[in-house]
C-alpha cells in the first residue's frame, strides 16, 4: 500500500521509470489546479504523455463552473504531445465515487492504481492521509471503457445540457484547512483589501475597479504592494499560476499592470470579484465597503505558497 509521495510515484513515476504514455483516470472529483499541475510537471520531466479524465460526481452533484471553464482550457489548450489532456463527466445515475489511475504503454495495461485519492489538489498535494494501492491494470481499463461510454466531453457543445454547471462555492466538494507549509518561501503573505494606510477600500480599484465607466462592476485585483514585490514570492509579470482559495474555489491568475503590481484571474477579471463578493456576503456588482469587510471579518487575504506556480489563498474568517 503506498502512503506517502503519491503524485510521484502514482502520477509521475510510471511514465518516467516505465515509458507508459497514456493515463485514464477515474476520479469522483477533480480540480483544475491539479491537472494543470500535472501537466506542467511531465513536461519539465520530458514526458510524452496523454492524460484522460472522466470525472464521476457530476450526475448528482454537477460541477463548479470554474473547474468546467478550466478543463475546457487545459482541453483546447493540450491537444497534442508532448502532453495531451482530455476530459469527460459522467451523466447517467448513479454517480461514480471511484478513484482509479490505469497507465498504459502503446495502448497496452501497464500498471493500475486505486485508493483514496481523488485527481485534485486536495488529493494528491495536501498534508491530509490518502492510501493508494497497486490493481489490474487491464481491469481498470475495462471499468474506464464502461464508463467512457456513459459520459460527455468537457468541451461538447451540448454539455451544459447534460450537466449542472452551477457557479456556488456552497456546493464545492471538499473545504480545504491546512497545507504543509516547510520552508520560508511557503510562509504566508498578506494582502490588504483596503488602501495603504487609510482605513478605507479603494474607490476605483482593488476590489472595487470595476466601479467606473460602463465596466463590469465585478471586475478586481489584489494589489501587490512593492515590499511584497520584492520579495518575488509570485512568479513574474504575465507569468499564469494557479490558486486555490480555502473553501476549494480554484483560479488561474496571473501578475498583471505596471511592474505587476495587480493579482488578476485570466480568463475574465471579474471572476475574482464576483468570488469576493459572494465570500463578503454583498451582491453581485456591489460597491465593497470598509463596513462590508469588518461585518465579514477580514480586511486582507493570504497567500501560501503549495509548489511551483501554485498558491493557497485563505480568506477564512475565526480560524485562530
Amino acid at each position: 500500500m503506498l502512503t506517502d509521495d503519491l503524485f510521484q510515484k502514482v502520477l509521475i513515476g510510471p511514465a518516467l521509470e516505465d515509458g507508459a504514455d497514456c493515463l485514464r483516470v477515474v476520479s469522483g472529483f477533480a480540480s483544475t489546479g491539479l491537472a494543470s499541475h500535472h501537466i506542467q510537471e511531465l513536461i519539465r520531466n520530458d514526458v510524452t504523455a496523454r492524460i484522460e479524465l472522466i470525472v464521476g460526481m457530476t450526475p448528482a452533484q454537477g460541477l463548479d463552473e470554474a473547474h468546467h471553464l478550466g478543463f475546457k482550457r487545459l482541453s483546447t489548450r493540450y491537444r497534442s504531445q508532448p502532453v495531451s489532456f482530455e476530459c469527460r463527466y459522467v451523466h447517467t445515475m448513479p454517480p461514480v465515487h471511484s478513484k482509479i489511475y490505469c497507465w498504459l504503454k502503446n495502448d497496452v495495461p501497464e500498471s493500475g492504481f486505486i485508493g483514496s485519492s481523488n485527481y485534485s489538489i486536495h488529493g494528491f498535494l495536501r498534508n491530509q492521509r490518502e492510501a493508494m494501492d497497486t490493481s489490474s491494470a487491464v481491469a481498470l481499463n475495462s471499468y474506464f471503457d464502461k464508463l467512457k461510454s456513459e459520459s460527455i466531453l468537457c468541451n461538447d457543445r451540448n454539455v451544459t445540457d447534460t450537466i449542472n454547471i452551477h457557479n456556488s462555492s456552497d456546493m464545492n466538494y471538499e473545504k480545504v484547512q491546512h497545507f504543509n507549509v516547510e520552508n520560508p518561501e511557503s510562509l504566508p503573505v498578506s494582502i490588504s483589501l483596503l488602501i495603504d494606510r487609510e482605513s478605507r477600500t479603494p474607490p476605483k480599484s482593488g476590489i472595487n475597479w470595476g466601479q467606473r465607466g460602463n465596466r463590469d462592476r465585478n471586475q478586481a485585483y489584489l494589489p501587490i504592494r512593492k515590499n511584497i514585490q520584492d520579495m518575488r514570492f509570485f512568479p513574474a509579470t504575465r507569468q499564469k499560476f494557479w490558486v486555490v482559495a480555502d473553501d476549494g474555489w480554484e483560479a488561474e491568475m496571473v501578475r498583471a499592470q505596471q511592474n505587476g503590481k495587480a493579482i488578476e484571474t485570466t480568463r475574465d477579471n471579474s471572476l475574482l470579484g464576483r468570488y469576493l463578493r459572494k465570500r463578503i456576503g454583498v451582491p453581485s456588482g456591489a460597491y465593497v465597503e470598509l463596513r462590508h469587510l469588518i461585518a465579514y471579518g477580514r480586511t486582507d487575504v493570504t497567500f501560501s505558497k503549495i509548489a511551483d506556480k501554485m498558491y493557497y489563498m485563505d480568506f477564512s474568517v475565526g480560524v485562530t
